[in-house]
C-alpha cells in the first residue's frame, strides 16, 4: 500500500488539570513548559482526513437564507446556561481531534489507516474488522443503531449515516459541515458562518444563528454543548467565545480573546490567549484559572486527562499527579499525533515515524500497558 500523506489537524484544547477533575466525570490530564497560545485558523475543508496522495478541493459554504440576527449581546455564563450534560454519540475530546474514532458497545468505529481510510467497525484491537463504507469519514458518532459521520462528496462535506451493520447508507441534509454533535433527538452542526440543527433523519432543519458580516469576516470553529447552550469560537472575528441557545432564541458573546472552547463533563474549558487555561463549572457557576501549558492533543477519559507531549503520552488524575504512561522512541519523536480515548485504550498516530511503510493507528492499553497496532 502506498504510504498515505501526512495529515494535519487544527490544534485541540490545551488543558492543565490539577484540582477540578471531579467535575469531569465522564471524560478526562499535564504539566510542561508554559508557551504562548498557538494561533490557528479553521478550514471548512475538507476536514483533515486520510488521503491517498491528492489535494482535495476546499469546501464551499452554503449560507442560509433569512435575515441575520443582531450583533450578540454580552452574556454571563452563570446566568445563561440551564440544564445538564447531554448524551452524545462520541466524547467531545475525540471530536476535537476530528472525530476519526468512536466507541459504542465495546466496539470501535473508525477511519482505517490500513484500508484507504475507509469507515470500519472492529473490536478494540482491530480484529473482526468490517468495512462499513468506502468513504473517508470524520466526525464519527454512534447513536442507537446508526453511525453518523461527515464525508467529502467531491463538492462539500455532507452529514451521512449508515446502519451499524453497513446497511441503509444515506445523506442527511444538504449543508456543508465542519463540526457536528449527534444526540438522540437532534444533530447540531457548524457550517462555518452559521450554526444549525436538524433531526437525525435530516428533517426540521433550523438555522440557530447567522453571524453578522463584519470587516474581519465570521467563521465559527469547534462546537460543544451543555444544557441549553452551544459553545463556539469565531476565529475570523477576533477569536471570541459565543454561547448559542439550542432553541435558536439568541447568541451571546461570553468572552474575548478565546480559543479551543470544549465541554468535559460538567465544565467548560477554554484557553485565554492572554491568560492561560480557564475552567467554568456549570453546577456551581464558578470560573477558575488553570495554569497554561502546551500539549499537542488531550482527552478526558475515566477521570483522567491524557495528553501527548514530545516524549510520549502522559496523564494527570484527580490527585493532580502527573504520570508518563507511554514513551516514544527517542529518534522517532511524535510530530503532531492525534489522540483519542476508547475501549480502555488511548489511540494515536505517530506521524514522526518516517521509516514506516504507512501511517498506522496505534493504541496503548491503560490497564495492562500493552501496545499494539489496529490492523
Amino acid at each position: 500500500m502506498e504510504k498515505k500523506s501526512r495529515r494535519y489537524a487544527a490544534g485541540v484544547l490545551c488543558i492543565f488539570c490539577v484540582f477540578c477533575m471531579a467535575a469531569c466525570s465522564k471524560e478526562t490530564g499535564g504539566q510542561g513548559t508554559p508557551t504562548p497560545a498557538p494561533t490557528h485558523t479553521t478550514e471548512l475543508t475538507p476536514t483533515s482526513v486520510p488521503t491517498q496522495g491528492g489535494t482535495l478541493t476546499p469546501t464551499p459554504v452554503k449560507k442560509p437564507t433569512g435575515t441575520p440576527v443582531p450583533t450578540p449581546a454580552t452574556g454571563n455564563l452563570a446566568e445563561l446556561v440551564t440544564g445538564t450534560a447531554w448524551e452524545l454519540g462520541n466524547l467531545q475530546g475525540n471530536l476535537l481531534s476530528e472525530g476519526w474514532l468512536c466507541e459504542s458497545d465495546g466496539e470501535l468505529y473508525y477511519s482505517d489507516y490500513n484500508n484507504e481510510g475507509f469507515l470500519c467497525r472492529a473490536k478494540p484491537d482491530g480484529t473482526g474488522k468490517q468495512v462499513l463504507s468506502e468513504e473517508i469519514p470524520s466526525n464519527i458518532q454512534v447513536m442507537g443503531d446508526w453511525v453518523y459521520y461527515s464525508a467529502y462528496d467531491g463538492t462539500i462535506n455532507r452529514i451521512k449515516r449508515i446502519r451499524k451493520d453497513g446497511g441503509e447508507a444515506e445523506v442527511i441534509g444538504g449543508d456543508a459541515v465542519a463540526y457536528m454533535l449527534v444526540t438522540e433527538d437532534w444533530i447540531f452542526y457548524n457550517a462555518g458562518d452559521y450554526i444549525a440543527k436538524m433531526r437525525p433523519d435530516g428533517s426540521e432543519r433550523t438555522v440557530l444563528c447567522e453571524m453578522q458580516e463584519n470587516a474581519g469576516g465570521v467563521e465559527y470553529a469547534w462546537l460543544s454543548i451543555y444544557g441549553d447552550c452551544l459553545f463556539c469560537e469565531d476565529v475570523l472575528g477576533g477569536q471570541k467565545l459565543y454561547a448559542v441557545k439550542t432553541d435558536g432564541s439568541g447568541q451571546h458573546l461570553v468572552e474575548q480573546d478565546v480559543i479551543y472552547p470544549v465541554v468535559h463533563g460538567d465544565s467548560l474549558y477554554y484557553l485565554k490567549r492572554s491568560g492561560g487555561v480557564q475552567v467554568f463549572s456549570f453546577p456551581t457557576g464558578e470560573g477558575k484559572f488553570m495554569k497554561g501549558m502546551e500539549m499537542s492533543r488531550s482527552v478526558f477519559y475515566n477521570g483522567k486527562l491524557y495528553f501527548n507531549h514530545a516524549k510520549g503520552i502522559f496523564c494527570i488524575g484527580e490527585d493532580g499527579k502527573e504520570e508518563q504512561i507511554h514513551s516514544y522512541i527517542p529518534e522517532k519523536r511524535s510530530d503532531v499525533d492525534l489522540l483519542w480515548a476508547a475501549c480502555g485504550r488511548i489511540y494515536f498516530v505517530n506521524y514522526a515515524d518516517k521509516d514506516a511503510a504507512e501511517l498506522t493507528l496505534q493504541y496503548f492499553e491503560l490497564e495492562t500497558g500493552k501496545t499494539g497496532i489496529v490492523r
